[in-house]
């Protein structure tokens, strides 16, 4: 497909208020990265990255050994205590990487606002460790002041009006507000 095919059909295609990187419907807002700009930054999503990624790498190698241990098990090489220990250890790996992905997906890396002011973009981690682009509106975020959370705690839970169970974390130590207008046209002022 060449690439004035590729534009035309991008701007054939009508904005979407919520649209997640996933998805296969992406309007033109969306496409242009270059009309975001930065309001808030989170610089230790690098770390969490590499946390992500290590800990898929450790699941998967010792997803590895498993086999192995089965057939020794079977052979009469590996005693019970040995081959319970290889499979637990598995089961915990496999249970953290849950766990810590459920998290991590959750981890605001940076919040950017297209030039209209009228869609945020979100960055997060996805299981992979990849970046992952939310896309919501302005009007449909909950202000800081309305949230149960207090500014000061480790995250803010971000919510929506619309979608109750849909839910951000906001890591406000460590935390870097780039644009501090911009971010309090986003999510308000501070109580």
């Amino acid at each position: 497909m060449s690439t004035a095919r590729a534009v035309w059909k991008r701007s054939e295609q009508k904005p979407v208020d919520d649209v997640n990187v996933t998805s296969k419907r992406r309007s033109r807002l969306e496409c242009e990265d270059d009309h975001y700009d930065a309001v808030f930054r989170f610089p230790f999503i690098v770390v969490l990255r590499l946390i992500s990624r290590l800990k898929l790498l450790q699941t998967g190698l010792t997803l590895l050994v498993v086999p192995p241990a089965v057939y020794q098990y079977h052979l009469g090489l590996l005693s019970d205590y040995v081959f319970h220990s290889v499979v637990s250890v598995a089961t915990i790996a496999g249970l953290m990487l849950y766990v810590m992905s459920a998290y991590f997906r959750y981890v605001v890396g940076v919040i950017s606002l297209h030039k209209t002011d009228d869609i945020v973009r979100f960055g997060t981690l996805s299981f992979w460790g990849n970046r992952r682009n939310v896309y919501v509106p302005v009007k449909e975020i909950v202000p800081l002041s309305e949230l149960i959370d207090s500014p000061t705690d480790v995250y803010v839970k971000l919510r929506r009006y619309n979608d109750p169970k849909w839910k951000m974390l906001l890591v406000s130590r460590g935390g870097v507000i780039v644009d501090k207008k911009k971010f309090l046209h986003i999510l308000g002022s501070v109580r």
